[in-house]
């Protein structure tokens, strides 16, 4: 992968411009965080080839790191990837954002709006932009699907919806926190007289340095191995379908202040995500 005209393999490759680089090194690097180190070396086997038990799609998958050991020596450590992620983990993670949900005040914000909401009162321009973004969200992930594989796991169905519902509406609540850090951090810097430009533009860069570090650090090591090697990969053209869809979900939530239509966006796009990647809950 290539960011700023220079080669980088890995996620402390990317980490690192981030702390180095200029400010579009940087969100090309922090959206980059979505792709690195998630890439399968060997063809699936089955598991009673590889004497695993208790899985009921029979399929696993080789997924083989590469670390670094004191004095410079490497290791090599398989790791057998079923579709399911570990629940608890999932529930560590949605534990903060909902309590964030609730004391930033999103919670109530978004059941205000479902309550609230007649599709009779939605002015044009919103139902055209909402709409507008659905069909970049499914490009994005059609665009995503070219450079994934299920390595011969089975969809389980009822776990797509679940997964689509519970990320949607958890990880939502922690992406508006994110962005408004920012907008903070912006009014803060300047004594509260921040424009407003420079107040959105801060709590993008925000928001996309969250996005790209929950990526790398969580998302990848607990979802089950779903990117084709690397020779069978294209360029990472997704990358700009991803921020593409960012930008959509955003404009829907501060520009048409709908917290809702950032969350049907985001649980399509997960929903999307766990049918690619055959993502278990059981």
């Amino acid at each position: 992968m290539f960011i700023g005209g220079k080669a980088v393999g890995s996620s402390e490759d990317i980490v690192a411009h981030l702390k180095s680089g200029t400010l579009p090194q940087i969100i090309a690097a922090s959206m980059s965080l979505l792709c690195v180190d998630a890439t399968p070396t060997t063809a699936p086997t089955t598991a009673a080839n590889m004497g695993v038990r208790g899985i009921s799609n029979g399929y696993v998958a080789e997924y083989h790191h590469r670390h670094m050991k004191k004095g410079g020596k490497r290791r090599d450590r398989s790791e057998r990837v079923t579709g399911s992620p570990q629940l608890s983990n999932l529930l560590l993670y949605y534990a903060p954002c909902l309590v964030a949900g609730e004391a930033l005040g999103y919670r109530a914000r978004l059941v205000r709006e479902v309550l609230t909401l007649e599709l009779a009162q939605l002015r044009a321009v919103t139902i055209s932009a909402f709409l507008f973004s659905c069909v970049v969200t499914v490009g994005a992930n059609v665009i995503y699907a070219r450079d994934v594989s299920r390595y011969g796991r089975k969809v389980q169905w009822t776990s797509v919806p679940l997964f689509s519902l519970a990320n949607g509406i958890s990880e939502s609540f922690a992406f508006f926190a994110s962005f408004e850090l920012g907008e903070w951090l912006a009014m803060l810097l300047t004594s509260g007289r921040s424009p407003r430009w420079l107040a959105l533009f801060s709590g993008f860069f925000t928001f996309s340095i969250y996005n790209g570090l929950i990526h790398s650090w969580f998302w990848l090591p607990l979802l089950p191995v779903h990117m084709k090697p690397e020779e069978e990969r294209g360029p990472p053209v997704f990358l700009f379908g991803f921020l593409a869809m960012s930008v959509c979900w955003l404009i829907m939530w501060k520009l048409f202040n709908s917290s809702l239509a950032f969350i049907c966006l985001h649980a399509l796009a997960d929903m999307m995500l766990s049918y690619l990647i055959a993502l278990r809950l059981t």
